[in-house]
């Protein structure tokens, strides 16, 4: 963890998108040292909140959360995400909640556990031949790929080859890349511009469609 530097005013919304861009979790994390229990954040046009206290996060999410709907950010999400329970708002995050909500309750998550289990010796088994051969592991894509395994078994009962796995790793990787570029610009083109950012992004998301 970065240490907090001095602070004074916040940022300016130009020094605000250029740390945001440069490293988005070492900025966020020098805010969150701040003494304010508020901390405002421009963001070129429009400005955000950064909640620091505990009470206050639970206030927006538990205690009031009915007066507090999600960002306009999440807008940049869709092309990866689709109109999900993690973009949709108001009334229809609420029904998909609801209809969702019986999967992680305690009979199916116990279900769950076996298939995360197979998950996790699979994962072991292959953490231990490369110690064996002294081969060296990624452990970021390690890490991903034991997650999409345990997605794949537990949500629809089936294996991905290692190759599938890595295509669907790295193109995920860059479609996270390019969706960040547009949310920390105070102006983006719209998807259907075919900017460098926006072809990178296309090609990242028809590999993960072909791959569905």
């Amino acid at each position: 963890m970065t240490p907090s530097r001095g602070h004074s005013d916040p940022p300016s919304p130009i020094a605000t998108l250029r740390a945001l861009r440069r490293d988005a979790l070492e900025f966020l994390l020098d805010q969150s040292h701040r003494p304010e229990p508020v901390v405002p954040l421009r963001l070129g046009f429009g400005r955000v909140h950064l909640l620091n206290r505990a009470e206050h996060v639970h206030h927006v999410f538990v205690g009031n959360c009915h007066n507090y709907g999600k960002s306009p950010y999440y807008r940049h999400l869709r092309p990866l995400l689709g109109a999900g329970m993690f973009t949709l708002d108001g009334a229809a995050w609420r029904a998909r909640r609801r209809a969702a909500q019986p999967a992680f309750r305690g009979p199916c998550l116990k279900e769950a556990i076996g298939p995360m289990l197979q998950a996790i010796d699979a994962a072991r088994a292959e953490l231990d031949a490369a110690t064996r051969a002294a081969v060296p592991i990624d452990l970021g894509a390690f890490s991903a790929r034991l997650a999409l395994d345990i997605s794949m078994r537990c949500l629809f009962s089936t294996l991905l080859d290692r190759v599938t796995a890595e295509r669907i790793y790295r193109s995920l990787g860059v479609a996270l890349c390019c969706i960040e570029r547009r949310l920390w610009s105070p102006v983006s083109a719209p998807p259907w511009v075919p900017t460098p950012n926006n072809r990178r992004l296309a090609r990242a998301l028809a590999v993960l469609d072909g791959v569905v």
